[in-house]
C-alpha cells in the first residue's frame, strides 16, 4: 500500500489553481485588449472616412485613411479635400466644385487653387498680380470662397490678380514649397505672406495632420529635410491600433518641443529661403501678421519685427487695427463681429484684414 503526501498533493493541487488564475487573467486581458483593438479600428475608422475630416492626429494613425490618398473621385466615393503632395505633404484636390468643407462651400481650380477662378502662366497685359501664401486663415476655412481675405483683396485692387496659394495646415516650410513648385509661374509683383504665430511651431515639425517638409541643423547649417514627402501607400496601416497609439501618446509626452530646436532659427532659415525665392522671382516679400487666434504672442512678434528690419522686409501688421476695432466695439462683441467659433475669421474679419492690406499696398485710408 502506497502511502500519500497529502502536503505534496496541497502544493501541486495550489500550483494548478495559480496557474488557471493566470490563465483566466491572461484570457481576459487579451479579450480586453481585442476589445480595446476592434473599438478602436471601428471608431477610428468611422472618424476617418466619413465627412470631411482632414487632419490626422498623429503619424502612426496617418496611413490608414484613404483622406490621406490621392483617390479617384467616383460617384459614390467623393474626391478628397485633400490628397497626397510631394513636396508639401498635402495640397487641395483638383476641381472641387461648391463642396462642403469647415462648414462652409468650397471650390478649387484646376490647380488646386481656392475658388473658380483659372490663372493663366502668362500674365495679361496690364494686370498686376500677387501671390497669397499662408495656412487656414488664408485658405479660408469656415467661409465661402468670396469672403477670403485673398478674394476680398482682388476685388478691391483695380486690373489685379490675387492668387491664394494658402492650404489649411501649412507651415512656413511648405509655404515655401508651394511658391517654389506651384507659384513661380505666375510672375508675381508681390509675394504676401500671412503669418500665424502658430506657424512657427509646425516648421519644426515632419508631421503635422501629413507628413510634410522640415528644416534641420545639420553640420553644415540648416537644410530641408523629408523631401519628397512619403507617399501614404509606402505607410501602410499599424498593426495594432492598441500599441499605434499607446505609441503617439508616449511620443507625446517625451518628445522635446520643436525637437530641441529654436523654432525662430528655424522660421528664419525657411524665411531666408523663401526671401531669396522672392528675390529670384523678381518679386517683393511683403510678410502680413495677424493676432494668432485672437491671442498675440509678444515673442513672436518681437521676433517678426526683428527679423523683417534686419532683412529689410516689409511687414503689414494687422494686430492694431484688430485690437482697435475691439477696444471700440468690446472685446466680446469683436469676437462675434469678426471670428468664429473655431476662432478663425469670419466674412467681416477677412473683410477688415483685406482692407488693411489694400491700405498699406496703396496708401488709401481703410474703407476707400
Amino acid at each position: 500500500m502506497t502511502a500519500t503526501n497529502p502536503s505534496g498533493d496541497g502544493a501541486l493541487a495550489a500550483r494548478k489553481r495559480r496557474w488557471w488564475r493566470a490563465l483566466r487573467v491572461g484570457l481576459y486581458l487579451l479579450f480586453l485588449l481585442g476589445l480595446m483593438e476592434g473599438v478602436l479600428r471601428i471608431g477610428l475608422y468611422v472618424t476617418f472616412e466619413s465627412g470631411e475630416y482632414s487632419c490626422h492626429p498623429n503619424r502612426e494613425l496617418a496611413g490608414m485613411s484613404r483622406y490621406y490618398r490621392a483617390a479617384v473621385a467616383t460617384e459614390a466615393e467623393p474626391r478628397p479635400m485633400f490628397a497626397w503632395d510631394p513636396f508639401t505633404g498635402h495640397w487641395p484636390s483638383l476641381r472641387q466644385k461648391d463642396r462642403d468643407f469647415a462648414d462652409a462651400r468650397v471650390s478649387t481650380n484646376s490647380e488646386g487653387l481656392r475658388g473658380t477662378q483659372e490663372y493663366p502662366a502668362a500674365r495679361p497685359a496690364g494686370q498686376r498680380r500677387i501671390i497669397a501664401l499662408g495656412d487656414s486663415f488664408t485658405f479660408g476655412d469656415g467661409v465661402n470662397d468670396d469672403e477670403v481675405w485673398p478674394a476680398q483683396l482682388a476685388s478691391m485692387l483695380p486690373k489685379t490678380d490675387v492668387i491664394n496659394l494658402g492650404v489649411s495646415g501649412f507651415g512656413h516650410d511648405q509655404m515655401y514649397f508651394a511658391l517654389r513648385e506651384r507659384g513661380q509661374r505666375y510672375g508675381a509683383d508681390i509675394v504676401l505672406l500671412l503669418f500665424i504665430d502658430a506657424d512657427m511651431a509646425r516648421n519644426c515639425q515632419d508631421y503635422f495632420c501629413y507628413f510634410k517638409p522640415v528644416a534641420r541643423r545639420g553640420e553644415g547649417g540648416f537644410a530641408f529635410q523629408n523631401v519628397p514627402v512619403p507617399h501614404p501607400d509606402d505607410l501602410g496601416e499599424p498593426f495594432s491600433m492598441v500599441v499605434a497609439v499607446a505609441q503617439a501618446l508616449y511620443r507625446d509626452q517625451t518628445t522635446e518641443p520643436c525637437d530641441g530646436q529654436d523654432p525662430q532659427e528655424v522660421t528664419a532659415f525657411i524665411l531666408d529661403e523663401l526671401h531669396a525665392l522672392c528675390r529670384k522671382m523678381g518679386s517683393e516679400l511683403i510678410l502680413v501678421t495677424l493676432p494668432d487666434h485672437g491671442v498675440n504672442d509678444a515673442s513672436a512678434s518681437r521676433f517678426l519685427k526683428d527679423y523683417t528690419r534686419q532683412r529689410h522686409i516689409r511687414l503689414i501688421d494687422q494686430f492694431p487695427a484688430f485690437d482697435k476695432e475691439c477696444r471700440a466695439m468690446g472685446r466680446e462683441r469683436c469676437e462675434q463681429a469678426f471670428v468664429l467659433p473655431d476662432r478663425h475669421l469670419n466674412g467681416a474679419g477677412n473683410r477688415l484684414l483685406a482692407d488693411g492690406i489694400r491700405e498699406a499696398l496703396t496708401g488709401q485710408p481703410r474703407g476707400r
